[in-house]
């Protein structure tokens, strides 16, 4: 009797790794029926509506190297929202990586006085005072 449950207890384990893991039981690729959400792209991407979206998408773009857009997103998000600090941290490292070291200090400086401890070293370290 211990072994049938102790072989149920193995089935069951092993159908539900299988449940978790998302196999399909094929070798061919996953479809958008069978593929983890996470592996599914939308065939077009959703816009930024808030600041945080507009600062993430800025950030992303850093990321990528893409500086001019990564400015303008970051413009954007401190429009819709002017005490977002650290989009004025982001985007002040924008304009260092652009050399633009005046631009980078007044928004290092807006961040560091939106409590961004990285900010204030950044604005220290270009000079600020």
């Amino acid at each position: 009797m211990k072994r049938l449950l102790f072989a149920v207890a193995i089935v069951a384990s092993l159908l539900m790794l299988m449940l978790f893991v998302g196999c399909s039981g094929s070798d061919e690729p996953a479809t958008d029926e069978t593929a983890p959400v996470e592996t599914i792209v939308p065939e077009t991407a959703v816009e930024p509506v808030t600041a945080i979206d507009w600062q993430r998408k800025g950030v992303d773009l850093i990321l990528s190297g893409n500086n001019d857009e990564a400015l303008a997103a970051l413009n954007k998000a401190i429009e819709l929202d002017p005490t977002l600090s650290i989009a004025y941290y982001n985007r002040g490292d924008v304009y260092k990586r652009l050399g633009q070291t005046d631009m980078a200090l007044t928004d290092f400086k807006v961040a560091c006085d939106g409590g961004w401890d990285v900010a204030c070293k950044e604005y220290a370290t270009l000079g600020g005072k």
